[in-house]
């Protein structure tokens, strides 16, 4: 695991298996902690990443952007599924219910949800 990336949002998995790191480099890496050693990179993020959420079934990953977006990522296929709408204010924090169901985030103006739904994709 490599101590020289600047990272921005620091989660681990519901199994306490995976580390993810968000960076200023504009990825998000999943760390296996076992091998200590990154396991997955997932690239195109058009801004670097404030902050993370890891799904409780562990499929998908909410990443707050300081481009003021929400962005959901597939882990299985590494892709990014979903853009939530821009916010007047800087992201700060993106929270999963403990049962999967809702997706939260909260910028400096307030706070919004989202029925995430049991695999972790989100209906607007």
């Amino acid at each position: 695991m490599s101590p020289r990336l600047s990272s921005r949002g620091v989660i681990f998995s519901a199994d306490g298996r995976w580390l993810v790191s968000g960076s200023g480099d504009k990825t998000i890496r999943i760390w296996d902690l076992d091998k200590k050693q990154e396991f997955i990179k997932l690239e195109g993020a058009p801004s670097p990443i404030a902050a993370l959420a890891w799904h409780p079934a562990g499929r998908r990953l909410a990443a707050a952007c300081q481009d003021k977006m929400l962005r959901l990522w597939d882990v299985v296929t590494r892709q990014e599924i979903l853009e939530l709408e821009e916010w007047s204010g800087s992201l700060r924090a993106v929270a999963f219910s403990k049962d999967g169901r809702y997706l939260t985030a909260g910028a400096a103006h307030g706070v919004r949800v989202w029925d995430a739904g049991p695999a972790g994709a989100v209906n607007k």
